[in-house]
């Protein structure tokens, strides 16, 4: 993707493409009601797709996440302050999430433990299914 385009949310498009190299998909389940919503959007068919898909609401749909996935997540560590965790599905998105994280990291994370950078910190987990929902 071009990285001048500007990405906004798609709180009321539902679903935004951006075309590219390697083309973007943004999708904001956060209006959905039913998971039964996600099928009308074609959501199998981008998963499938030769594209990268970005979910924004995802945790709404547990049950319609693809097999294997990465999951990012900001967590409010103070008031100005936030921890971004990457949960990776499967070997393939686990790859995916330590060569991001070596980027991001200049190759100072060792595989699977937590790195500090400046007042980020990035978490790298390779989980071979999914988590419970807490609580």
């Amino acid at each position: 993707m071009d990285p001048t385009v500007y990405v906004s949310s798609p709180s009321f498009t539902l679903v935004n493409e951006y075309p590219g190299r390697f083309p973007l998909v943004h999708m904001d389940f956060y209006r959905l009601g039913h998971a039964e919503e996600l099928a009308e959007l074609g959501v199998e068919a981008y998963y499938r797709g030769e594209c990268a898909c970005l979910v924004e609401w995802f945790d709404r749909f547990d049950e319609a996440m693809p097999a294997e996935h990465l999951q990012v997540r900001l967590v409010v560590t103070g008031p100005r302050s936030r921890r971004l965790v990457v949960d990776a599905v499967g070997r393939r998105h686990a790859d995916l999430a330590r060569r991001w994280a070596g980027v991001a990291c200049k190759g100072k994370l060792d595989s699977g433990v937590v790195s500090q950078l400046g007042s980020m910190h990035l978490g790298v987990r390779d989980d071979k299914a999914k988590r419970p929902k807490p609580g």
